[in-house]
C-alpha cells in the first residue's frame, strides 16, 4: 500500500528480457536508503517487488501483465521513474490509499499553464469515468493529484511547481501515455453497489 506521495525519482539503468517478462535495473538516488529483497516498491506507481539491491541500483522483475496494462512498454533507459516506498504504519497520510495496482493508460491530451499552475487534460477509456469524480482521487504515474474537473472522457487535474519539479510531471507532453489508478474506494463502492445485480 502507498500514499501517493512521490518520494525520489530514479533513473532507469537496464531493461533486459527474460523468459517470462522483463527484469528491470533502476538506478536510486542518494539517500533514497536501503531496500531488501522482497519487499514492495512503486516505480512509476506500478507495485513490483525487489529482486535484488546493491549499490544504489534495485532490480525488480515486470510480469507480462504488467506489461499488457501499463506503460511500461514506452519506458527507456535513461527515463526518469516515479519511486515510493511502502506505507507504514504510524507514516503520515498525505495523499490517498494508492495500491500500485495499475488500472490502464491514460493519454494526455492538453497541457495548459497559467502562471504557477499547470493544468493538464488527461484521456482515459470511457470505463474508467465513473470512478473518476471532481475534487475526488486519482493516481497517475503513482502521484497522487485531486481532479478538477470531469468532462466525457476526460479529466482536468492543477499541479503546482513543487509537484512538477519533484516528480516525472515535469517531463510530460501532450500525447504522452501515463499509468492511471483510480481510487480503490471507488472501486469497491462500485462493486458492493453492482454485485447480484
Amino acid at each position: 500500500m502507498f500514499t501517493g506521495i512521490v518520494q525520489s525519482l530514479g533513473t532507469i539503468r537496464r531493461i533486459v528480457p527474460t523468459t517470462d517478462g522483463w527484469r528491470l535495473t533502476v538506478d536510486l538516488p542518494s539517500g533514497f536508503g536501503t531496500l531488501i529483497q522482497g519487499m514492495s516498491l512503486a516505480v512509476n506507481g506500478i507495485c513490483v517487488s525487489v529482486v535484488e539491491y546493491k549499490s544504489r541500483q534495485c532490480t525488480v522483475d515486470i510480469m507480462p501483465e504488467t506489461g499488457r496494462r501499463t506503460t511500461f512498454h514506452c519506458w527507456r533507459v535513461g527515463d526518469k521513474v516515479n519511486l515510493e516506498r511502502p506505507l507504514r504504519s504510524g507514516d503520515e497520510m498525505s495523499g490517498h490509499f494508492v495500491t500500485g495496482h495499475i488500472d490502464g493508460v491514460g493519454k494526455v491530451l492538453r497541457v495548459v499553464r497559467r502562471q504557477r499552475e499547470v493544468r493538464m487534460i488527461i484521456k482515459v477509456p470511457q470505463s474508467f469515468m465513473r470512478y473518476i469524480a471532481a475534487q475526488g482521487a486519482v493516481a497517475i504515474d503513482g502521484i497522487s493529484l485531486t481532479v478538477a474537473r470531469v468532462r466525457g472522457k476526460v479529466f482536468t487535474v492543477a499541479l503546482i511547481p513543487y509537484t512538477l519539479t519533484h516528480t516525472v510531471l515535469g517531463n510530460w507532453h501532450v500525447g504522452d501515455m501515463v499509468n492511471i489508478e483510480v481510487d480503490i474506494l471507488a472501486r469497491y463502492l462500485d462493486r458492493l453497489m453492482t454485485y447480484g445485480k
